[in-house]
This record gives C-alpha cells, sequence and structure tokens, in this order.
C-alpha cells in the first residue's frame, strides 16, 4: 500500500522535476557570457598612486630609455604591482606616454614660479627661468625626458601634437617677457620687435646648446649650458646694461 502511494507520489512529482530542472537549465544557459578574448575583472579595482607611478616611470625611462622600459622595471621602482599598473593605465605604452607628456608639461609651471617676482626686471625673470629651464630643481633627469619626448614626437603624430602644445606654452610665457623688457627699455635688438620669434629662437637655443653638452660621456656641464645660454639670448634680444 505504501509503496503504491509512494510510486504515485514519485510520478506526479517528476514531472515537475524535469520542469524545474529545464528552468534551471535555461536560466544557466542563457547567462551573457563575455566576448571572445575579453577578461573580467571581479572584485573592485586596486588603488594606485598615479603621480608616483608616474614619477616612477620617469626615473626608469630615464636610465633604460623608452623602449626598454617594462612594466617590472616601473613596478620595482615604485613599488606597485604591476597588475595593478596594468589596470590603471591600460597599456605600457600609455603609462610611458603620460609620464613623458606630464613631466615636459609640468615643467612650465616649475619655471613660471621661480621666474615670478613683482620686485624682479624682465631680464631677471628670463634669467631665472633660461636658469630653471637648463637645471630644473625638480626633475634632475629632466633632458634625458626631453630627449625621450623629441624621438617619439618624431615619429608619432599624437605624441608631436602633444610636443606642439608643450611648446607653445613655452613659447608664450617667454614672449611676454621679451615684451615687458621691450616696454621697460631693456631690449632693444630685432628680435624684442618681433617677440614671438625672439621667444622661438630663445628656447631653440637652450635646446640646442643642451643636446651638446647635457649628453656627453662625462656628464651634463649645466655651467657652461647656463652661460651660453644667458649671453646667447642677451645679444639675440640687445640686452642693454
Amino acid at each position: 500500500m505504501r509503496s503504491r502511494e509512494t510510486a504515485r507520489s514519485a510520478e506526479a512529482v517528476w514531472p515537475l522535476l524535469r520542469t524545474r530542472g529545464r528552468a534551471i537549465v535555461l536560466r544557466v544557459t542563457n547567462v551573457e557570457q563575455p566576448e571572445a578574448g575579453v577578461k573580467r575583472r571581479l572584485g573592485r579595482p586596486p588603488t594606485l598612486n598615479r603621480d608616483a607611478a608616474l614619477k616612477a616611470a620617469r626615473g626608469v625611462i630615464a636610465v633604460r630609455g623608452f623602449d626598454r622600459t617594462r612594466y617590472s622595471d616601473v613596478a620595482d621602482a615604485s613599488g606597485i604591482p604591476v597588475t595593478t599598473l596594468q589596470h590603471a593605465f591600460g597599456s605600457l605604452k600609455a603609462m610611458l606616454l603620460e609620464s613623458v607628456q606630464k613631466s615636459a608639461a609640468s615643467e612650465i609651471a616649475v619655471l613660471r614660479d621661480l621666474s615670478h617676482g613683482a620686485e624682479l626686471t624682465p631680464w631677471e625673470r628670463l634669467s631665472s627661468f633660461i636658469e630653471g629651464a637648463v637645471h630644473p630643481p625638480d626633475e634632475p633627469d629632466s633632458w634625458l625626458l626631453w630627449l625621450e619626448l623629441w624621438r617619439l614626437a618624431g615619429r608619432d603624430p599624437e605624441m608631436g601634437a602633444d610636443a606642439g602644445v608643450i611648446y607653445a606654452h613655452w613659447y608664450d610665457y617667454v614672449e611676454e617677457l621679451i615684451v615687458l623688457g621691450r616696454e621697460a627699455g631693456q631690449f632693444s635688438g630685432p628680435f624684442a620687435d618681433t617677440p614671438r620669434d625672439g621667444a622661438v629662437a630663445c628656447v631653440s637655443i637652450i635646446d640646442g646648446l643642451a643636446v651638446s653638452l647635457v649628453v656627453r660621456a662625462d656628464g651634463p656641464d649645466y655651467d657652461r649650458l647656463l652661460d651660453l645660454s644667458l649671453r646667447t639670448v642677451a645679444n639675440l634680444l640687445g640686452k642693454r646694461d
């Protein structure tokens, strides 16, 4: 008697189990699957001190060069895991480009601060600007990074556009100082009358001298670079004593 009831109960329950089982299978098989080749990250994204990572990257680039810098090099220099760097920047190239770009772009802000002061004459401000450009106080490896920027900008259109924006900021500020010097009677040379050309020439003088005086086997000759830069710019602008 009990076995017949058990059999009937099983027969009544089995269709339901089969139906529910099919529903479960359908729900599982209908779950949205990630696209092929896409890896989904689980959990919360790692935190990152972005400035510290970029500063470490700049130091590594100055030693190894852009093309030879690896994620592991930056991880060792910063103490930030490789996986965190990958998650934050997306690619090694993106991280390295950002580090070079930020170094070059932030330098103009530092130089503006160095050459700012109501008590300074336009020539004193320009001299302070040139001195900071020759030997940046916050970036001892600045010239090595500029060399990397020039090399990359010559081959990568995006980097070339970024370099153009960075240089425009430099030209703007030097042009401003040249105009002030002309109005104050400190500059009287031909480039004082065409201040934009004068600004481009002044920055080019510093860059050109840097190639021969900073990139040397026995180390950079900052003192000579500064002396030649100041004397050449003074003659270029027709500085009056």
